[in-house]
């Protein structure tokens, strides 16, 4: 009869002195201070950990990240734990690691263990932890244990082994494929492989291709893969293949060796496009007299000439210019023009308002309009050069006399107007859809019947793109139609049935 009172008043002045203690919590301290057991409802049978997720990041830190915080991912520098622990005696928790070959885990108090967190106000892993730092240490595999805690004694917990491998190397940041080169006699860009990566130290690097797509009977899939070579170690190696690679999927293996000789392995996968030209492809064998020729009136005495690029020189990317006239008599044509201008020709027209006809022409990563000096004369001098933008065609000038240029420049169309005898970018086109979205100088001029101006291209991944010049001479996009990855970019516009309009036809690959 008197204990109840005792009791109360022990309760009470306990309760004065922890007021943020629960009742549970409060009548948990007053039996254990009287050295009576616990109440069958507050046994510790009830605390259970549910689980222990552990990932391993980077070497250095090894940091305890629990629920609510990124579950079991990774981060820079850590060692990440997450986990949950339930039941109704639990007054905390604590997380503790040991090296893995330091003696049995049953024992509570080895010296080997070492406390990271330890907290005794809460009863959820909900909050990120203290940190270990085991960048230094011999030891690679540890252990990692989370214990629920009651007043005075361990509850339940549970242990999971982890590898922290503080020496391997780390990498990030890769990238996928890229253009290598452009085939001097087809104009085809060749997507060959260049993996780069960023690593935490110098590494060297081997690429491996697994699943290449199906190769006719007797044909070889490389060269040679790249292997570790000192010449490549770097924090930021680069790898590749420079034969190109065809289109479709492919998957690849890229390891990487430090010089202690331990590895980082990553799988990927990239998906090639069908190639895209990237500049018009030369027509005609690659020992033909001349490549892409084109019907231009180069002297502007009324009847077309036939000018085409020569074959190359040796080590030059474009071959000389000539232009051959056709004798009626003879019935032949015979050569009319040669110059020492190499580059592609593209179009012809008045540019500079002068009333002799100039040449456009299409060089590497150019577009330069030559002029002759005298009336009836051939364009031997180079009036205009554009050093970012591949040549595409003339078209009439927005304001005033002569012709603007219009060019290519990676994913946009770019227009240029002659201002004081040189050109000057007034446009500049984005490519509006997705994808692949290179542009390619493949660009050609439709007519309205209204007097009209428009531009038609096809793009990298087959999507047709249509301009319109509007009212204040700037171009619109007017239509995207999605044709397909069979249209890799040679088109032509042309009014068919004479009502004034262009008609368009595209070539699809075969």
């Amino acid at each position: 009869s008197l204990a109840a009172p005792v009791a109360c008043g022990a309760l009470a002045l306990l309760q004065q002195k922890h007021p943020d203690w629960s009742a549970a919590r409060l009548i948990e301290t007053l039996y254990q201070s009287s050295g009576a057991p616990s109440p069958p409802e507050e046994s510790a049978h009830g605390a259970r950990l549910l689980r222990i997720d552990v990932a391993l990041g980077v070497s250095g830190e090894a940091e305890i990240r629990l629920d609510g915080l990124d579950d079991g991912a990774a981060v820079d520098d850590s060692l990440v734990v997450s986990g949950s622990v339930f039941g109704s005696a639990v007054r905390g928790w604590r997380v503790r690691v040991r090296p893995a070959g330091s003696g049995p885990s049953q024992a509570d108090n080895i010296g080997d263990w070492r406390t990271i967190h330890q907290e005794t106000r809460r009863a959820a892993l909900d909050e990120t932890l203290a940190s270990l730092y085991v960048g230094d240490q011999p030891e690679t595999t540890w252990v990692v244990r989370v214990e629920a805690l009651g007043l005075d004694q361990v509850l339940a917990f549970r242990e999971r082994r982890v590898r922290i491998d503080h020496s391997s190397p780390v990498i990030s940041g890769l990238e996928g494929f890229s253009v290598l080169s452009v085939d001097p006699v087809t104009g085809a860009a060749g997507y060959g492989m260049r993996v780069t990566a960023s690593a935490n130290e110098p590494v060297f690097g081997r690429l491996t291709f697994i699943t290449p797509p199906p190769l006719p009977p007797g044909e070889s899939r490389f060269g040679a893969t790249p292997q570790f070579q000192p010449q490549v170690s770097s924090t930021t190696p680069i790898m590749g293949i420079d034969q190109p690679l065809g289109p479709g999927g492919w998957e690849w293996y890229a390891t990487y060796l430090n010089d202690a000789g331990l590895r980082a392995s990553i799988l990927s996968s990239i998906t090639i496009p069908p190639v895209t030209p990237q500049h018009p492809v030369r027509r005609g064998a690659p020992d033909a007299a001349t490549y892409l020729p084109v019907l231009l009136d180069l002297d502007g005495d009324g009847r077309l000439d036939l000018v085409g690029e020569s074959r190359q020189r040796s080590g030059a990317f474009y071959g000389d210019l000539r232009a051959w006239r056709y004798d009626v008599q003879s019935q032949v044509f015979a050569e009319s023009w040669r110059s020492e201008i190499r580059g592609i020709p593209q179009d012809s027209g008045d540019f500079d308002g002068d009333g002799r006809m100039d040449l456009l022409v299409l060089a590497l990563q150019k577009a330069q309009v030559y002029t002759s000096r005298m009336p009836g004369g051939f364009p031997n001098f180079k009036l205009v050069e554009i050093d970012e933008g591949w040549a595409a065609t003339f078209i009439p000038a927005a304001s005033g006399e002569g012709l603007d240029i219009v060019t290519s420049f990676n994913t946009e169309i770019r227009i240029f107007r002659r201002d004081q005898g040189d050109a000057v970018l007034d446009q500049s086109l984005m490519n509006p859809s997705n994808g692949l979205n290179n542009i390619s100088p493949a660009i050609v001029r439709l007519n309205d019947d209204d007097g009209g101006v428009g531009l038609a291209t096809v793009d990298g991944d087959g999507d047709l793109l249509i301009a319109r010049r509007v009212a204040d001479g700037r171009f619109a996009w007017r239509q995207t139609l999605r044709l397909g990855p069979g249209f890799l970019g040679d088109l032509a516009a042309t009014d068919l049935d004479g009502d004034g309009r262009s008609e368009l036809a595209v070539i699809e690959a075969i």
